[in-house]
């Protein structure tokens, strides 16, 4: 991170409030991580991003955010409102902002979808799932090869977990 620009701002808007560079900026950083970094050959830029909503740090100085989620709306992919697309950018790893992002991303999706309960699926070896776990209390939560992985990804196992409140409950898909 940029050490003379600390200030990080969180931004949550549906996809329509997004301005052309922010989205040419958050495709970027989700290629980087994604398709460089992890070797996840996919469709990462899909139909999925406008019918959800986005959120993302972003630092001045940084032209792409330092971490990112996008919370798909329910009835999009699941009966319930998921969290995907978790990242979080080089000059951000170590600082614990994975964990704020996840924190703030289970928090948005309650606020815009109270009740409808939060899927979240992380391929196994990510950090997401670790904080998945710690969210869990750190339960024994078991994953296997997502099933329906709609992304075409085939580079490992995933968790699926519903939260539904404060409860998580892991998922058969």
């Amino acid at each position: 991170m940029n050490e003379s620009s600390s200030l990080i701002r969180w931004r949550c808007c549906p996809f329509d409030e997004l301005g052309v560079r922010q989205l040419q900026r958050i495709h970027s950083a989700r290629q980087q991580v994604f398709v460089i970094e992890q070797n996840c050959a996919y469709l990462d830029a899909d139909d999925v991003d406008e019918r959800s909503w986005h959120l993302a740090a972003w630092c001045e100085g940084e032209p792409q955010p330092l971490a990112y989620a996008r919370i798909v709306s329910p009835g999009v992919k699941y009966a319930e409102a998921s969290i995907g697309r978790v990242i979080t950018t080089a000059p951000a790893r170590g600082t614990g902002l994975g964990r704020e992002l996840v924190r703030r991303a289970v928090e948005q999706a309650e606020a815009i979808f109270p009740g409808r309960g939060i899927r979240i699926s992380a391929q196994a070896h990510g950090p997401l799932l670790r904080i998945v776990r710690l969210r869990a209390g750190g339960r024994g939560v078991s994953g296997g090869r997502h099933p329906a992985h709609r992304d075409g990804a085939s580079s490992g196992r995933h968790l699926t977990c519903v939260f539904i409140g404060q409860v998580l409950m892991p998922s058969s898909v």
